[in-house]
Parts: structure tokens; sequence; C-alpha cells
């Protein structure tokens, strides 16, 4: 079980660090780079969403400090 909270947070940091490219304030260029690439993170090869794994990211996002 802790490989797979490190794999969602590893996943939660390149969706803040995306979104940090996009600017260092909350911007709409932020913002959609950010949705991108987490849907990119949660989603498998044939390009199917997890829905589970995503919400699973936005509770890691909630942790990670600026």
């Amino acid at each position: 079980m802790v490989g797979c909270w490190f794999l969602i947070m590893s996943k939660a940091q390149r969706v803040f660090d995306t979104a940090i490219e996009g600017g260092s304030t909350i911007s709409g260029l932020a913002l959609s780079m950010a949705i991108r690439k987490a849907l990119l993170e949660c989603s498998d090869e044939q390009g199917r969403l997890n829905v589970s794994e995503l919400y699973d990211l936005t509770c890691k996002l909630e942790t990670i400090k600026l």
C-alpha cells in the first residue's frame, strides 16, 4: 500500500509542478495545464480515465506546500 501512496504522491507532484510552469500565480493557463496533466496522469495506455485515481490525486494535491 505504501507503493500506491508514493505513486499517487508522485503524480500529484508532477501535476503541481506543471501548474507552476504555467505561472507562479494561479492563472487560467496554469489551471488548464494542471488539469490536462492530471487527466494524463490518471489515464491508462488506451486513454481511459480512472476517476477514483483522479480523486485520490486531488486529495494529494491538497497536501503539497508552496
